[in-house]
């Protein structure tokens, strides 16, 4: 487990706003310290494979520095989230990769085991995106998580299959079909383009002309 950024001897619940037991002096001074910590993970976690997911979507803009005239209320309870931040596992590279791995485990466990460390984010992505709909409540799990399943096989922007992902469940629209890849015919493509790409001319050297070797003196004639 990650080591704590909370003051030594504090607890979460000393970020509280109903029982913090910072001045609001102290207050301030505390939540300019967590939030130089929250922005340089966030800087990491926005330069990883992670930046896609819902962590760094909802908190890369949310720890703004105080200004001067905030009230006492608002700088305590700048200072609770900041505190809830950098406590949670996910607000670290180290947090995210082991609660992935715990993810992938229980996924595969339950039977999806197409489901692994090169696709789990993208698969988080839709689903994250679909599970914004308060209609997704209303549909089994399962069938979501196919659903999903199928869309990533079409490459479909999970945007739009979140907007209509009623219409998909329920029959209205169908995934697309991705067509099997055909090996003569990618090998007969591929030598077209081969033949179609511009010929390089080639450039010939150009001839040295070499100098006359000079005659030697005994095969020079004698003038009379």
């Amino acid at each position: 487990m990650a080591k704590s950024s909370l003051k030594t001897g504090t607890t979460i619940r000393d970020y509280m706003p109903t029982t913090s037991k910072f001045s609001l002096k102290e207050a301030r001074a505390e939540y300019s310290r967590l939030r130089k910590i929250a922005e340089k993970r966030l800087k990491r976690i926005g330069e990883s494979e992670f930046r896609t997911g819902d962590v760094y979507r909802k908190y890369k803009d949310a720890f703004q520095p105080l200004p001067r005239n905030a009230s006492a209320e608002r700088v305590r309870k700048m200072l609770s989230e900041v505190a809830r931040f950098t406590e949670r596992k996910q607000a670290s590279i180290s947090g995210f990769r082991e609660s992935q791995k715990k993810q992938i485990e229980t996924l595969q466990e339950r039977g999806y085991d197409w489901i692994n460390k090169d696709n789990i984010s993208t698969f988080n992505d839709y689903m994250a995106r679909i599970m914004k709909f308060t209609a997704a409540k209303n549909y089994d799990s399962e069938e979501i998580v196919d659903l999903v399943h199928d869309a990533m096989d079409a490459d479909l922007d999970p945007d739009d299959v979140a907007e209509d992902f009623e219409d998909y469940l329920t029959g209205v629209k169908e995934i697309p079909e991705m067509p099997e890849e055909d090996e003569d015919e990618e090998e007969a493509l591929e030598e077209i383009r081969r033949q179609s790409a511009p010929k390089q001319k080639k450039v010939k050297a150009p001839k040295v002309k070499k100098p006359a070797e000079p005659k030697s003196k005994a095969g020079r004639k004698k003038k009379k």
